[in-house]
């Protein structure tokens, strides 16, 4: 039996089943979006908090090496309470940055000079992690010299690097009727970030494993270590994020105006520098005429972000200026939770519009369609985008970062209260207050402060699921790329909020309300809805149905976070004609005797075999090959439509030469063939071995064979002793 999320049935299976027991319910509520949704509405109902008895070390720093953890300590220092919040107020109070700050504007606010909350849990990932940093000062280094790169790069630029990242990201997967949405905006997102920030093309391997190892680690550290003990993980993820940092410096000491390189750096710069030439000379279309523009090269000059940061003079003060190792970390932080982030948005919002109804599901692709035709590549995104309202909606629903952690530097007593009906199963007076003692773990929800209780459509006001259309966040989508507006994140108010100086004009301008305000929010917005549309536009895109439940498989999350797994499909052949099949045979027993007894039948066949695949209208090429001392033969072919159909018309067709054929493979196919086409074409179906990655070229994907052979006759008819025509 299911129990209710709550926070009373919560404390009651507690104290019935014990602590260990219910760290696992909750673990189960958390990690499930329905759940965990029931869950922050029956908090925000109470205004409660949940207290829960954590797996997480006392202890935000991690180790640099397994042998280096402390046994000493025993079990208690990974037994604690921490705390859950999800009550708007109690969430809002958590981010902000400095207490007592009345966000109403009232002028006689007060900053006081410590904080209820500290970042410091982030310090798992090493204390020069961005977000780790408690003191504003430094803090504000390091966020507004980040800031400052990302605005360099301009809205156009970012559009022609999302075009750029889609197109090759989305490249094989797209060559697939089905495909993992979650493997490829993963790729999408690298080779975005790889653009901006000014990698080589070669260390994608290395940038794809260290974001992989630095997304898991932020992970574990918000909110998985709580639940489970992975300790390798910190260490894992500590040292990807290091190899990141080491190869950022490395790029921008090549830049670095007097800087000797040797004659293998020198190479390698000039294997960077051929990368961006290539990206700055790409044609984008800009219009439904056709009209192209080289994007990137004519607009300002495009510089990589590592480029820009290897010459700019970021100064903490008139002696202390960032050294090439502090760029080189601050960079690596921002790539690090950067490619992670990018995913998980892209298939957050792809599952929740695949959870409109029917009509106002066609309504919106009716409208990505037609921003598609208006602007095919580049600079495709108009203001009143719909498209752009629903990611920001989905995103507001289910933010791709689920929870923020904090830890409270002194005792915290909760505004407002929580409500006595949430006290019965609470034995602590003090809880019972809302009050957290000092140096408490805290697992901050930010979708409990974003989500309402009930969400509707904003296709439809009377719809009783979907999404729900505020007027506000349409609003802010006008703004999107207005750099005025780069301090408030679009996936929900609590992840950025305007500047300290709109209520206290003595602070820094550029000093945010919330201590997690996204800075990378200009960079990643532009793929993800470049990416959405596009995946928008595809024919028939659906969610892959169960074949036991009938149902969609969904959206898979690790630890109700992470997106792992969301299967896909659409109508390939509308937009890929062409399909390549390489069957690997193995040939019978004794292999010399049956290789030359196939050998015979093609050689004779040959003539038939011609006739039936030119008849087909639907095969573009086909060749035989031996490999392996002629253990095995290989059948290459390139066809037209659907593979089931394709080999059933074969079965028919080559009736007794197939037979012939196969009597030589060391498994046979029921005979004869020409009688159990069905059965034919599920025996082959072991036999197949897809293209390496799943990657083929064709140089005219959307031609189907007869298109081609009415243009371009044969000079010889091989099956027409007459000739050509």
């Amino acid at each position: 039996m299911t129990t209710k999320p709550s926070v009373l049935n919560f404390y009651t299976y507690e104290d019935q089943q014990g602590v260990a027991a219910a760290n696992r319910l909750l673990f189960s509520w958390l990690s499930n979006d329905s759940l965990r949704r029931d869950l922050y509405a029956d908090m925000r109902d109470k205004k409660a908090p949940l207290f829960f008895s954590s797996n997480a070390s006392k202890r935000d720093t991690t180790y640099s090496d397994v042998r280096d953890f402390d046994w000493i300590d025993g079990p208690r220092d990974y037994y604690q309470k921490a705390v859950l919040l999800a009550h708007p107020e109690h969430v809002e109070h958590a981010l902000t940055c400095a207490n007592g700050l009345t966000l109403g504007g009232n002028e006689q606010a007060q900053v006081a000079q410590d904080l209820d909350y500290s970042n410091s849990p982030y310090q798992g990932l090493g204390g020069f992690f961005m977000l780790a940093l408690d003191t504003p000062t430094e803090h504000d280094f390091q966020r507004n010299f980040a800031l400052n790169m990302l605005q360099q790069i301009t809205p156009v630029q970012y559009d022609a690097l999302a075009t750029l990242a889609f197109k090759g990201g989305a490249l094989v997967p797209l060559k697939q009727h089905e495909f993992d949405l979650v493997k490829m905006a993963e790729g999408i997102a690298v080779r975005y970030v790889l653009g901006i920030f000014g990698f080589a093309q070669k260390d994608i391997a290395l940038v794809l494993d260290a974001t992989r190892k630095v997304g898991r680690g932020l992970q574990y550290q918000i909110m998985g270590r709580h639940f489970v003990f992975e300790p390798t993980t910190m260490i894992d993820s500590r040292a990807a994020l290091a190899k990141l940092s080491q190869r950022a410096t490395e790029i921008m000491q090549y830049y670095v105006e007097g800087v000797v390189l040797s004659r293998l750096e020198q190479d390698e710069k000039e294997e960077i520098d051929e990368d961006i030439a290539r990206i700055g000379n790409y044609e984008f279309q800009v219009d439904a005429n056709g009209r192209k523009s080289k994007s990137l090269a004519s607009s300002n000059g495009f510089l990589p972000i590592l480029q820009r940061m290897a010459t700019e003079q970021a100064e903490r003060n008139a002696t202390d200026q960032f050294g090439l190792v502090e760029k080189g970390l601050i960079a690596a932080s921002l790539v690090g939770g950067s490619v992670t982030n990018i995913q998980n948005s892209i298939n957050i919002c792809m599952a929740e519009i695949f959870k409109l109804k029917e009509t106002d599901l066609i309504l919106i692709r009716k409208d990505a369609v037609h921003e598609r035709f208006l602007n095919p590549d580049a600079q495709w995104l108009p203001q009143t985008s719909k498209v752009i309202d629903l990611m920001k909606e989905a995103m507001r629903i289910s933010p791709p970062v689920v929870f923020v952690p904090r830890r409270t530097n002194k005792e915290v007593t909760l505004k407002p209260a929580p409500s006595r009906l949430c006290n019965a199963g609470v034995s602590d007076p003090r809880q019972h207050r809302g009050e957290i003692d000092k140096d408490t773990l805290v697992l901050v929800a930010l979708a409990g402060a974003t989500c309402p209780k009930t969400i509707s459509s904003p296709l439809n006001s009377d719809a009783s699921s979907g999404f729900r259309l505020d007027s506000s966040l349409a609003r802010t989508s006008k703004n999107l790329f207005n750099s005025e507006n780069n301090t408030t994140c679009p996936f929900s108010k609590t992840m950025g909020g305007p500047p300290l100086a709109t209520f206290l004009p003595t602070l820094p301008p550029q000093r945010a309300i919330y201590t997690h305000s996204c800075p990378g929010m200009m960079m990643a917005m532009h793929v993800i809805s470049y990416t959405t549309r596009q995946l928008l536009v595809l024919p028939s895109l659906a969610q892959q149905i169960n074949s036991d439940t009938g149902k969609p498989y969904g959206l898979e999350k690790r630890w109700g976070f992470q997106a792992s797994w969301y299967p896909l499909s659409y109508q390939r052949e509308q937009l890929l004609v062409q399909t390549p099949l390489q069957t690997v045979l193995p040939i019978r027993a004794p292999v010399d005797f049956h290789s030359q007894e196939l050998r015979k039948v093609i050689g004779y066949g040959a003539p038939f075999i011609e006739k039936v695949l030119a008849d087909s209208k639907m095969v573009h090429f086909a060749s035989f090959m031996f490999i392996e001392n002629d253990s095995k033969l290989v059948l290459f072919t390139m066809y037209d439509g659907d593979f089931d159909t394709y080999i059933g018309h074969f079965a028919k067709e080559f009736g007794h030469l197939f037979d012939r054929f196969f009597s030589h493979v060391s498994i046979s196919p029921p005979m004869p063939i020409q009688e159990h086409p069905f059965e034919f074409v599920q025996y082959l179906k072991q036999f197949l071995n897809p293209p390496v990655e799943g990657y083929y070229f064709s140089a005219y994907p959307e031609a189907p064979t007869h298109k081609i052979t009415q243009h371009f006759t044969r000079q010889f008819d091989f099956n027409d002793i007459r000739g050509g025509k």
